[in-house]
């Protein structure tokens, strides 16, 4: 059950960041590298996001594998926890970065 939770939390982390590299580009990044590329590029070209919020994708990923490809029962409930607070930090800045990109 919470390899579910944890999964979801980088689904969610995943297709916030898919939304603002979009918002911001105007183009798509399909893979799990190809949104991480993007998004470390994009802070280094001065989004303002604390590139600790990146952990959230990563961490996530971690959880996603896993579920998908691991003991999906050895994901505890702190780790998938974790996940969600991550998610949830960072999808609530990248709210406020696409709100202010308008």
């Amino acid at each position: 059950m919470f390899d579910l939770a944890g999964r979801q939390a980088y689904i969610a982390s995943l297709t916030a960041a898919r939304a603002l590299i979009y918002e911001r580009t105007g183009k798509s990044s399909k893979t799990h590298k190809g949104v991480k590329s993007v998004m470390h590029q994009m802070v280094r070209e001065g989004l303002p996001i604390d590139r600790a919020l990146l952990v959230a994708l990563e961490y996530g990923f971690e959880l996603k594998n896993t579920a998908d490809y691991g003991d999906s029962e050895s994901i505890s409930v702190a780790e998938a926890d974790r996940a969600r607070q991550l998610a949830q930090q960072f999808i609530t800045r990248v709210e406020e970065l696409v709100g202010t990109s308008a």
